[in-house]
């Protein structure tokens, strides 16, 4: 066996002892992953974020696109070589077949491997970590159904407040700030300030350029890239949804990786925000989720009361985005979604995406204990 392939088996196995035995640690031990999310992640975050928001393009989508555009190119080689065989009838020399399978093998291990140890320092530990809640003071409890209604309807007081200052096109819908990069990452430090936990690097979103369009099809609107410390935006998102997602995936970089607190972080940034597009954002979201949550409760005549209450602009930007989501529905978003569900139960939400839905207990806790208190 050569050197090489010996040095390439022996990191690679190193790597992926590392990254195992971090993940069992975690899973074994919340003060593992508190320790190491609070010591050793900050200073990763920091370094990864700091140089992957020097390039305003998506790094992450660049990479597929070069992979994608040489795995094209490999394969036309290999066409083109195989036919130039054939046409001069040259046989192949014969080489050993163990030493090039033992180099493929080492190699393959080794990019594995490396992947893997990058995944879990960078993000796989966070997954075990404790919840935002823990450092919020939010005690989440069951609530009646008067208590669902009471938040439901003081979120579509604030929501209507938004819609009724924010900038509409010519059909109603609301215009994507030209700063809005600015507006969210200016957020997202506003929270820190009230939340030090929520303390990170925080490099302005990058829009997808080219991918977007298929995205849509997968339904994803973002997306956090642990390999370049990214927060992904789909620019073919709906404009009232675009600001929320993208405070969202920002919220990851501070180590936080469950998607229901994801959504509660961004919800609370969006709140606080000087901008009306950000607010309006930032309530559409935690209408959506509240309406989700009430309306199995209760008899329809009480639902439709309350959603009389939402203004028009709000319930045009609702028409319009199902409208718009409703010719995306194919099995192709009903994959991606199977993926997304296994990626969460295997990082420890053992809920999948259902766990979105736990949106609602944090708000109304924080309605409750932040708000109606004070």
């Amino acid at each position: 066996m050569k050197k090489s392939v010996k040095i390439r088996f022996i990191t690679a196995a190193s790597a992926a002892v590392a990254a195992i035995a971090a993940i069992i640690a975690a899973y074994n031990s919340t003060e593992f992953a508190n320790w190491y999310s609070f010591n050793i992640y900050p200073v990763i975050q920091k370094v990864f974020a700091f140089i992957s928001g020097l390039f305003p393009f998506s790094i992450a989508e660049m990479c597929i696109i070069l992979l994608a555009a040489a795995l094209i190119v490999l394969i036309i080689i290999g066409i083109v070589r195989l036919i130039l065989r054939i046409i001069k009838k040259k046989k192949s020399e014969k080489k050993p077949l163990k030493p090039r399978l033992l180099s493929a093998a080492s190699t393959v291990s080794l990019i594995a491997s490396l992947v893997l140890f990058v995944f879990v320092f960078n993000c796989g530990i966070n997954y075990y970590r404790s919840p935002f809640s823990a450092y919020s003071g939010l005690e989440i409890g069951k609530y009646s159904k008067e208590q669902v209604c009471e938040v439901l309807e003081y979120i579509v007081v604030r929501t209507n407040e938004a819609a009724l200052q924010l900038e509409l096109d010519e059909n109603g819908i609301c215009v994507l700030p030209e700063n809005h990069l600015d507006i969210e990452t200016e957020a997202m430090k506003k929270l820190a300030e009230q939340y030090p936990v929520m303390n990170a690097y925080y490099p302005h979103a990058k829009p997808v350029a080219v991918l977007s369009p298929l995205w849509c099809y997968t339904k994803i609107v973002g997306i956090f890239i642990p390999f370049t410390m990214e927060a992904n935006y789909n620019t073919c998102d709906t404009t009232d949804s675009i600001g929320h997602n993208i405070c969202h995936e920002l919220s990851h970089l501070t180590g936080f990786m469950r998607e229901d607190e994801a959504n509660f972080v961004a919800y609370l940034a969006c709140r606080e925000s000087d901008s009306a597009y950000l607010r309006f954002s930032g309530y559409q979201a935690a209408l959506h989720h509240l309406l989700n949550a009430y309306y199995p409760e209760v008899e329809l005549e009480e639902y439709l009361r309350v959603y009389s209450m939402i203004h028009p602009i709000v319930t045009e930007h609702n028409r319009y985005a199902s409208e718009y989501w409703s010719q995306f529905d194919t099995p192709v978003a009903e994959v991606s979604n199977a993926i997304n569900d296994t990626y969460l139960k295997i990082n420890n939400q053992t809920d999948g995406t259902k766990s979105y839905g736990r949106m609602v207990d944090l708000v109304i806790a924080d309605y409750f204990q932040n708000i109606k208190e004070n």
